[in-house]
């Protein structure tokens, strides 16, 4: 008798899982059928919206919520709705990686574009050519002539070209580690079934310390007009989704 009112209990308190539109603020009648000045979403006891694709959304209400078909307002099972769930889940992170993959290529520009000689192909020769001096004692032609223009010797030339490109190199490399880092943290995350919808949420509320004001100044006046993204916290701290696809606020607290 105990597990049967506890079912029962368990019944009633469990919220119904909705697929719907918007109404009509008056009539109350479905966007779809009549379009609306102003649309509001149906009077659902408890209504909580979860996540919207076009015209429609879903959410859970009450488990006295009624379904109301004529009005494209729909109940679903509980399965159901955890795979749409899912599925919207899955082609956000897939429009999130494509983001990254976008900002990885042109901040890879950008860098190239800074580095115009590390990034050429003589770039990579000069830096063979001093390795060679360093290491060998191998003299070439090309440093020996850029030796003499500059008014370097060939032991500060070589030096220099070894320096400026492991730090170009050095940056392609904490660049690739990051995308690596931000994408894998997307792709991986995953809902669990029995507390899919909070999962979810968290998916686009959970926060991280992205810089500070104050030892950070160079994020917070780049970004600083993204309040969606980046916003001030206790301390001067300035946080990010954690599951954002801003690769570029990220790089600019590693570059």
């Amino acid at each position: 008798m105990a597990t049967s009112e506890s079912s029962e209990s368990k019944s009633k308190t469990e919220p119904k899982y909705f697929k719907f539109t918007q109404v009509d603020a008056e009539t109350g009648h479905s966007v779809i059928s009549y379009p609306s000045m102003c649309p509001v979403f149906p009077d659902l006891p408890d209504l909580k919206v979860i996540w919207g694709e076009g015209n429609w959304y879903y959410g859970t209400a009450s488990s006295k919520a009624k379904e109301n078909p004529v009005n494209h307002i729909y109940a679903i099972k509980k399965d159901e709705f955890l795979d749409l769930l899912s599925n919207s889940l899955e082609a956000y992170k897939k429009d999130c990686l494509s983001k990254i993959s976008q900002s990885y290529k042109q901040i890879k520009e950008y860098i190239d574009s800074q580095n115009d000689v590390e990034s050429s192909t003589i770039g990579a020769q000069r830096y063979s050519d001093a390795k060679d001096f360093i290491n060998n004692s191998q003299v070439s032609e090309l440093l020996t002539e850029e030796s003499q223009v500059s008014g370097q010797t060939m032991l500060e030339l070589s030096n220099n070209i070894i320096s400026s490109y492991d730090k170009y190199v050095a940056k392609h490399a904490r660049l690739s580690g990051l995308k690596t880092l931000v994408s894998d943290t997307i792709n991986s995350y995953t809902i669990s079934p029995d507390n899919f919808v909070d999962d979810y949420y968290n998916f686009y509320s959970e926060r991280e310390v992205l810089g500070n004001s104050i030892e950070t100044p160079n994020i917070i006046a780049a970004y600083s007009k993204d309040p969606t993204d980046i916003h001030p916290e206790v301390d001067n701290n300035y946080t990010i989704r954690k599951y954002s696809s801003n690769l570029h606020a990220r790089w600019e607290l590693l570059k």
